[in-house]
């Protein structure tokens, strides 16, 4: 018998105990090890062409364009088109090193901002969500957008408070931000990707748990007013639309609109 591929006296570590295994995981090890490296080697001879501003500001009117085709929707009770509408919001907000936010790279990100939602009530134990409110109905209850404020002028905010300021409150006190709810319908909800889970927070708040309103009707079962998500962001877009229609017109190709009440 031939010692070298008698497993028995294989005591050297080299002599291979099973030679064509050990070359399949050296082949899979070469292929992948290749296939990384030409990526980098494309990400980093593919250099990306700078925008100009012009073309940034065409990038702008576009998405205003779609925001305001995405909010008419809504209007007409077709919420799933929420979902679109925050992921322009967050095209044109949202900055952190691997997104680069429109208004950022135009310089008009910066400055104050329409709010329709007054601050939380640090005083109220109950919970809050000021972007919203209800409609409740024999038949029909849901929540609806703030697209009036309660006062007679909506009042103006810097962004980073406006962003990060928490607008939604539960009972035991956890919050989300503007920012937070955008995020969560554009990052897991279907805005731009439909994950396998939500985080905890966000699975309360699309339910109704977070806010824990409840519809209680003769014979039946109470049930959480839930998705208040939609009008959350609906709110968000009009505060959006009204601060870019303020600071800078130019970039709406066409007429604002909204219902003088809510639908």
């Amino acid at each position: 018998m031939c010692r070298w591929f008698d497993r028995s006296h294989a005591t050297s570590l080299y002599v291979p105990q099973r030679p064509f295994k050990v070359l399949g995981r050296f082949y899979v090890w070469f292929r992948i090890s290749t296939i990384a490296s030409s990526e980098d080697f494309m990400l980093k001879n593919n250099a990306k062409v700078k925008r100009s501003q012009a073309d940034l500001r065409a990038a702008l009117i576009e998405q205003v364009d779609l925001l305001l085709g995405y909010c008419e929707h809504v209007d007409r009770g077709e919420s799933a088109f929420a979902k679109p509408m925050a992921t322009s919001v967050r095209v044109l907000l949202h900055q952190s090193p691997s997104s680069h936010s429109i208004l950022h790279q135009l310089g008009l990100r910066s400055g104050r901002y329409f709010s329709m939602a007054p601050p939380l009530n640090p005083h109220n134990i109950l919970s809050e969500c000021n972007l919203v409110s209800m409609r409740i109905g024999a038949t029909d209850s849901r929540f609806l957008p703030v697209l009036h404020p309660p006062w007679s002028m909506p009042k103006r905010v810097p962004f980073p408070e406006w962003w990060t300021r928490p607008v939604a409150k539960a009972q035991d006190k956890r919050t989300m931000s503007r920012m937070d709810i955008v995020r969560a319908v554009t990052d897991m909800d279907g805005g731009a990707h439909v994950d396998p889970g939500f985080t905890e927070i966000y699975a309360r708040f699309r339910s109704g748990e977070f806010l824990g309103w409840r519809l209680l009707r003769e014979d039946q079962a109470s049930t959480w007013l839930s998705s208040p998500q939609y009008s959350c962001i609906r709110t968000i877009a009009h505060e959006l639309l009204l601060s870019l229609q303020k600071y800078s017109p130019w970039c709406f190709s066409r007429e604002y609109t909204f219902p003088t009440e809510a639908a």
